[in-house]
């Protein structure tokens, strides 16, 4: 656990999917944070979905490029590709190991125009920079606005339910989001500028938010590690009740299946000094 911590801190992984790592089956990889990964055993093939957070920016900025022009650089074809997998992932399309929740099955979203409103509220109050764009998107084409928040739908609706939830849980991931973006749209301005004075300000700049975003992450782990930590100290002191009450907890289930009775719902068992039910 100590390791893929470690590890994960050194890559940007979440901690969810650092968790995960340690449990699946080991894959290939030639990116630099697959050295890491296996430099401490951790499996990397699922560390392209572990960095879908790091791609949103480029579907709610709107910044997708198509792809190189067949016979061409390999090496920039490969990039391109790369960027496309990132971008499904970010839209959710296909969430991957990184995403703090399952990946949501069935069929795609299909919002009701309620639903986006409810989305387009939320973004207002807590992403308004965002809320501007695709406000600014939807006064040119509403149909591009309704594909767009199809789009970033599962992302904003995990961030509403953990706010919802557990609010500086999801306090921290909406920071962190909004870290994402900025970063991404200034790192757009720092590459087409072309005056010396903009670019060294903008470095500056960038260098200032990536720090920042790296004690929001930090912090989002820390504070995951403590509710996971909680989970388990609960989970144990329970089958810690359970096998103290173990004789009782026999006889409650036997006389249910000597009278045809279902099996008991999951339910804290009673203490000892309670009679069992007959």
């Amino acid at each position: 656990m100590g390791r893929a911590k470690l590890c994960g801190s050194m890559c940007g992984l979440t901690l969810a999917a650092v968790f995960t790592l340690e449990a699946r089956a080991a894959g290939g990889s030639c990116s630099a944070a697959g050295r890491c990964a296996a430099s401490w055993s951790i499996p990397p093939a699922s560390l392209a979905a572990l960095r879908a957070t790091a791609a949103a920016p480029l579907v709610l900025m709107g910044q997708t490029q198509d792809p190189p022009d067949g016979g061409g650089d390999r090496e920039e074809a490969g990039r391109w590709d790369w960027r496309r997998r990132l971008e499904r992932r970010a839209e959710g399309e296909d969430r991957g190991l990184g995403a703090a929740r399952p990946r949501r099955q069935g069929p795609p979203l299909n919002l009701t125009p309620q639903q986006i409103e409810r989305l387009m509220n939320f973004l207002k109050e807590n992403l308004p920079e965002l809320h501007q764009r695709l406000e600014e998107l939807g006064g040119q084409d509403e149909e591009a606005l309704r594909r767009r928040v199809h789009r970033i739908a599962p992302r904003i609706i995990e961030m509403a339910r953990t706010k919802h939830e557990d609010p500086p849980l999801g306090e921290l991931m909406i920071e962190e989001f909004r870290l994402d973006t900025d970063i991404f749209e200034l790192v757009r301005r720092y590459r087409a500028a072309t005056d010396a004075s903009f670019k060294n300000q903008a470095r500056q700049q960038l260098e200032a938010l990536v720090a920042k975003q790296f004690e929001v992450h930090h912090a989002r782990q820390v504070m995951q590690l403590e509710r996971l930590e909680g989970r388990l100290a609960a989970q144990r002191q329970r089958l810690q009740e359970e096998n103290d009450n173990r004789d009782r907890i026999i006889a409650r289930r036997l006389n249910r299946v000597l009278e045809g009775l279902p099996p008991p719902p999951a339910e804290p068992e009673p203490p000892a000094g309670e009679p069992p039910e007959d």
